[in-house]
């Protein structure tokens, strides 16, 4: 009987582990949400590297990049694990000022991130992302000598 029950509580912790890790899986970016509509104007201008716009329930970003053909957009999760951001109505603007949506981006969802590849290297990305709670916890964008943008992680 000890047996039996020891291989049904291993077989419930494999199954359970299976489902976990179907469900943690990179999935799929969310189209409708990165389609969704959002008015970065009063933050394109900005002369920062990272303008953040905080709101009660979200927050909007405007990155400036230099020399980037992908950005990775990832939020944090407990002790400091990082998982995939689920951005919203995302746009790039080119240094002439035009701005195109997601359509002109490519997007790709890993473990750890969502990967953005740009359709120039010079630009601005925007977004817009849910905050949970009081506090909010993004990257430090900051200038490197000869890679461009470098978003530290941790």
């Amino acid at each position: 009987m000890t047996r039996l029950r020891a291989a049904a509580a291993t077989l419930l912790v494999v199954a359970v582990l299976a489902g976990c890790s179907a469900v943690l899986g990179p999935g799929q970016v969310n189209q409708d949400r990165i389609a969704e509509n959002a008015d970065y104007s009063d933050l394109w201008n900005s002369p920062a590297n990272a303008t953040i716009d905080v709101g009660q329930s979200h927050y909007r970003a405007v990155y400036r990049l230099h020399n980037q053909s992908t950005v990775e957009l990832h939020r944090f999760y407990r002790l400091n694990e990082e998982r995939p951001l689920d951005a919203a109505a995302v746009q790039f603007r080119y240094p002439n000022g035009t701005v195109v949506g997601h359509e002109a981006l490519g997007f790709d969802r890993t473990r750890s991130a969502t990967v953005v590849t740009l359709p120039a290297r010079e630009g601005q990305l925007a977004l817009t992302a849910p905050k949970n709670g009081k506090q909010l916890r993004v990257q430090a964008v900051v200038e490197a000598y000869d890679s461009g943008i470098v978003a530290p992680r941790g």
